[in-house]
């Protein structure tokens, strides 16, 4: 994302801001993707506390908050470009969350 020229984002989140109150039925259809995409996130949070990487505490609030660290990361990137900024806003987020490790960086 940082490296867009045209600063597009996420065509699935850019979509869902752009649908909400316009079309109901596409809206549906692309917040169910996002409701998977949490899901998704609870059942690897819940396999990370089950080995003992994470804590096994507010396991379905940190799936919500990492699906909002990407909606979010979509949108802004329309801003900030930097890519070095947006590594370092979301390593914030997820020491925050309790997951994340020195060996993550990239």
């Amino acid at each position: 994302m940082a490296h867009d020229p045209e600063s597009k984002g996420c065509l699935a989140i850019n979509s869902l801001v752009k649908l909400v109150g316009i079309n109901d039925e596409l809206f549906a259809d692309i917040s169910g993707a996002v409701k998977v995409r949490v899901e998704l996130f609870e059942k690897l949070l819940k396999l990370a506390a089950e080995k003992g990487e994470i804590s096994d505490k507010n396991i379905s609030s940190k799936a919500i908050s990492l699906q909002s660290v990407l909606i979010a990361i979509n949108v802004i990137c329309k801003v900030i470009q930097d890519g070095d900024s947006l590594w370092s806003s979301t390593k914030q987020t997820l020491a925050g969350l309790g997951g994340y490790h020195e060996s993550f960086e990239v």
